[in-house]
């Protein structure tokens, strides 16, 4: 969810974040707070604020999910009882305490000289999925941040027809494997923007094939709702020993028995998939220790050799040298045992080019090492990026949420927090090996140097595509550019602890105001200078990481131009049919982003038309065939425009997609070839142009090509009357759209992601009336 953002300073004080607050007249109701009752809250923090008070602010109910930059308390206990004397104090005042829901911890983190404290949304004593805040305490018992917000929930909870053990039953038989033990399904609370469901969501880690699958079965029908594997992939790193740059060398296994026949570690236990007679996946320890306890093998990286011990023995030792890393440099907690598999391939005749992690057993982690075109566990940039993904969901529920790769939520499609999740796998694994070639030896499989270079200059949001990997290459770039400013030691403490300080599913912008937390921190006890503060804001700002919220605000004057992806991105899995195919079950690809813009107030002149400009092309060149596109623009007043969410993976290997459920919006225009210029007069019905209010727009749809887009939109205002008009540069009826900045004289640029161009056909407005229920659409599930 992405927010406004709000500075407290002179130009900006108290007061006039009152006057902000007074425009969201949705929401209070169910925060449970008031427009007065959070200002002067703000006003007590403010008060307290050792440097100016940062609030990110939800602009659909007007809740923080941000503050930073205060010291509220002190007050006595353990963080947990601190995290809860805050919330009692602050929480209703702030909207989050909303009525029927509370607070559970979920876990308490010491990072340097303070704790981060977790905690959990309840509604009705049901845990909420999704809905987590994360607080800073100090050792004073002060509380200097608050990161997360609650879901604004009313009513009575829908019927619990199921047990727990009828949804694992349902869980079970929903996936294909062997289950390894029996799931025990927790009951949460599931929302959209208009609805709550009660929901039973079960872990089930299976062999023939290894799988870590997450099941959600709704708990009043029993319908299976969406099921997925939540293995972490990543095609390859860059190495510090690897059959490309290095030469094997002796080294110490740490963490064996000193008797140990097999690589059964205190922490890590590294075997081998192997197949029986009838193809049944298997685990074999292959390394075994000779009459010295020693495991000397010498490699055989010859293609689709599945029986090497060798790749056990250098697996074992890199996981090994990195969970050290951490445990002693940073002080990490491991939460379970590392169970790591080598050799694998999801078949005897299924090669596997790739390598995953995922969530084991009583805390723990399985690691997969694919033996295809490369072995994987030959290169120890792969080893670190995996291990990296149990670092960063130890640390921060970052992804929970959403599907993998692609994710979606109300608003649209997600592309932040897994791009987070994968830059973030990138960067530990190239810190720790000292340089930024990622993947060397993988990467040589396919002619290059390297699978990805984290010196890069890549920005959000003109590099983003949408896919992990490639998306997470901003985050690596940005961490490593910073890594070179203020050196390794230095950076790696910033970013683990900027981590811990993350809430669920955030955006670039969470991200900044998470990063610029933790160096005030350091800042504060001396690691860093000034300069370097000053040097980190100009990387995260250059990098777009503050553009780049849930949704975008215009700017003045460039385009914004960017990727939007199309049917043929499941065209490998599904065949040459895929679009009408998807087209036939009402499957949507929204934009990476939603865009707003707010018009310049009353005294610069009246909104007298808007003009749309989109021109779409084919990503990678070429021009669209014939029913190529088909897509949709929204455009709503005053809040982003949602969607309902549709999990497509019981037909898919992953989930991809929206199903055709756009809840809530003001005006729509339906496109299948490449659209003229959209006029919006300032008299239209269903979206009237007024001043200084912010619009909203989202395109989705079905193309069956994946497209480049460039949008541009000019307001064009009236003459300002009286004292007004006298006052404004040369009466220019032209004007920037704006996020409510400064508005200069000329017509504004702003740019959607998109393909070709538009003749569009209007749609009603489908907001549901008052009284009315509220919209709903049916998920299809995909078999």
């Amino acid at each position: 969810m992405d927010n406004q953002f709000f500075t407290a300073t002179p130009m900006y004080s108290i007061a006039s974040f009152a006057l902000l607050l007074l425009s969201f007249s949705t929401g209070w109701a169910s925060s449970g707070s008031s427009p007065a009752h959070m200002a002067a809250a703000m006003d007590r923090l403010e008060s307290s604020s050792p440097r100016p008070l940062v609030v990110l602010v939800d602009p659909v109910d007007g809740v923080p999910s941000l503050l930073r930059g205060f010291e509220a308390g002190p007050w006595q206990g353990v963080p947990g009882t601190v995290a809860m004397s805050f919330l009692e104090d602050y929480g209703e005042a702030l909207g989050l305490r909303p009525e029927g829901s509370s607070w559970e911890p979920v876990a308490t983190r010491g990072v340097g000289d303070h704790w981060l404290v977790r905690l959990r949304q309840t509604y009705l004593g049901v845990p909420v999925l999704g809905a987590q805040v994360v607080l800073k305490v100090d050792p004073r018992g002060l509380v200097t941040m608050v990161a997360g917000k609650p879901k604004m929930l009313r009513g009575h909870l829908p019927p619990l027809n199921i047990s727990a053990e009828q949804a694992s039953s349902i869980a079970v038989g929903s996936i294909y494997g062997e289950p390894v033990a029996e799931p025990e399904p927790e009951l949460l609370l599931s929302t959209d923007p208009w609805t709550i469901s009660l929901i039973y969501q079960a872990m089930i880690y299976t062999r023939n094939p290894v799988r870590a699958w997450r099941v959600r079965v709704d708990a009043s029908t029993g319908r299976v709702l969406d099921f997925t594997d939540t293995r972490n992939l990543a095609r390859g790193q860059a190495y510090e020993h690897n059959p490309v740059n290095s030469q094997l060398v002796d080294v110490e296994l740490e963490g064996l028995p000193l008797d140990a026949a097999e690589l059964i570690g205190d922490d890590i236990t590294v075997q081998s998939v192997v197949f029986d007679a009838f193809g049944n996946q298997d685990y074999q320890h292959l390394a075994q220790a000779d009459e010295q306890w020693d495991f000397y093998y010498e490699p055989d990286d010859t293609d689709q050799i599945c029986t090497d011990p060798f790749v056990e023995v250098n697996t074992y030792y890199h996981v090994a040298s990195i969970h050290d890393y951490f445990q002693q440099v940073h002080g990490h907690e491991y939460t379970g045992h590392y169970d790591i598999l080598t050799n694998y391939q999801e078949s005897p005749e299924e090669p596997y080019d790739n390598a995953y992690s995922a969530a084991g057993y009583n805390g723990g982690y399985i690691i997969a090492l694919g033996q295809g075109i490369v072995d994987t566990g030959y290169d120890s940039d792969v080893i670190h990026h995996e291990f990296g993904h149990s670092i960063i969901d130890d640390l921060t529920d970052v992804t929970s949420a959403l599907s993998y790769p692609l994710g979606f939520d109300e608003y649209g499609f997600n592309v932040s927090p897994h791009a987070m999740n994968e830059g973030m796998a990138d960067y530990w694994s190239s810190t720790f090996n000292g340089d930024s070639h990622s993947a060397e030896y993988f990467g040589s499989a396919f002619g290059l140097s390297c699978l990805r270079e984290l010196d890069n200059d890549y920005t959000c949001p003109e590099d983003i595509y949408g896919e992990p990997h490639w998306d997470g290459q901003i985050i690596g770039g940005t961490t490593w550019e910073i890594h070179e400013l203020i050196g390794a030691q230095a950076a790696d403490e910033l970013f683990y602890a900027a981590l811990g300080l993350m809430a669920p599913a955030p955006s670039f912008k969470d991200m900044a105001e998470a990063v610029r937390e933790a160096a005030d921190d350091m800042s504060d006890a001396g690691s860093l200078t000034l300069e370097q503060l000053d040097g980190i804001d100009q990387v995260l700002e250059r990098r777009g990481w503050d553009r780049c919220g849930r949704w975008i605000e215009m700017g003045d004057g460039q385009p914004e131009q960017g990727t939007w992806l199309g049917a043929d991105l499941v065209s490998d899995y599904l065949g040459a049919s895929v679009c009408d195919l998807g087209r036939a079950f009402g499957i949507l690809f929204p934009l990476p982003f939603q865009y707003s813009f707010t018009t310049p107030p009353a005294s610069e002149g009246a909104p007298e038309s808007l003009e749309i400009h989109l021109e779409l092309t084919p990503y990678g060149g070429g021009s669209f065939a014939d029913e190529d596109l088909q897509f949709s623009i929204y455009i709503r007043r005053g809040q982003p425009v949602t969607f309902s969410v549709a999990n497509l993976n019981q037909w898919l290997s992953y989930d991809y997609a929206y199903n055709d459920g756009v809840q809530d919006f003001d005006l729509a225009f339906d496109f299948d070839d490449e659209p003229d210029p959209l006029l919006i007069p300032a008299g239209d019905e269903q979206l009237p142009l007024e001043p200084g209010t912010t619009y909203y727009l989202d395109v989705a749809g079905m193309n069956c090509v994946t497209t480049e887009f460039s949008l541009t939109a000019n307001l064009l205002l009236s003459e300002p009357e009286g004292d007004a008009a006298e006052a404004s540069s040369g009466g220019c009826g032209c004007t920037t759209i704006s996020s409510g900045a400064s508005h200069r004289g000329a017509a504004v640029v702003m740019v959607l992601l998109l393909g070709p161009a538009l003749r569009g056909r209007r749609k009603s407005s489908r907001r549901a009336p008052c009284g009315a229920p509220p919209l709903t659409t049916t998920t299809r599930a995909i078999q």
